[in-house]
């Protein structure tokens, strides 16, 4: 009991991730067992510290459109080993346009309408900050008409959303933690009823799949291949 009492026998894992919503919410189920430490970085540093063992796990996501799944592989490819990582899947959430009430954009192209002021990251808004609330909060300010962010983001400052895309976020790690008593106390709480529930009440997100484990490959196995063309008779 005093072992495990003791502030240097406390479980813990150095978690460096881009920024998602529900990562806090994952702390804090993790709390009772687990140190979950959080560091917010870009993805690309997350995913280097990893291969350069500075952290047990990396966060980063993908998308499903084709320019930034390319660069999500390329980061793979430079920093993760398949013989020695392993993604885990965190959440999926919507990703699109943060539009202020009453302005009229229902796509992409209305972005280009004379006099609509766009934000693609805040002024000041620096490379660790969470973009997406800070995005969010510009439009509800009136800094701006519209802005690329999450669906969550946008419900937390009462704003409308167009979506037009679904993120994967995933969590990478070394092969061999599995095998530890921290990892598997994450999972536990990726896995548990409280986070799932939390989960659920963020607009846009699904945790369904959440410690799932899956291949490198995975980041980009999902995106939907072109149909053959069929051979005329």
């Amino acid at each position: 009991m005093l072992a495990t009492a003791a502030p240097g026998q406390e479980s813990r894992l150095a978690l460096q991730a881009s920024h998602d919503l529900a990562l806090p919410l994952l702390a804090k189920v993790c709390a009772p067992r687990l140190r979950l430490d959080i560091a917010f970085r870009g993805a690309d540093e997350c995913l280097a510290a990893l291969a350069r063992g500075e952290c047990d796990l990396a966060g980063f996501h993908v998308a499903d459109a084709l320019p930034r799944a390319a660069a999500a592989a390329a980061a793979l490819g430079r920093w993760l080993d398949p013989h020695k990582h392993q993604l885990l899947h965190f959440v999926t959430r919507e990703q699109g346009i943060i539009v202020r009430p009453g302005v009229r954009v229902r796509g992409v192209r209305d972005l280009a309408r004379p006099g609509l002021r766009f934000l693609n990251r805040p002024p000041g808004a620096g490379p660790h900050d969470d973009v997406d609330l800070a995005v969010a909060a510009a439009v509800a300010d009136g800094r701006a008409e519209a802005g690329f962010g999450l669906r969550a983001a946008a419900a937390r400052y009462a704003l409308e959303f167009v979506p037009l895309a679904t993120e994967r976020y995933y969590l990478a790690l070394q092969r061999r933690s599995f095998r530890e008593a921290p990892l598997q106390l994450l999972l536990a709480a990726m896995r548990s009823r409280e986070f799932m529930q939390g989960a659920a009440q963020l607009p846009g997100y699904d945790a369904s799949s959440a410690g799932s484990r899956e291949a490198l490959t995975a980041a980009l196995a999902w995106l939907k291949q072109p149909r053959p063309r069929k051979r005329a008779a």
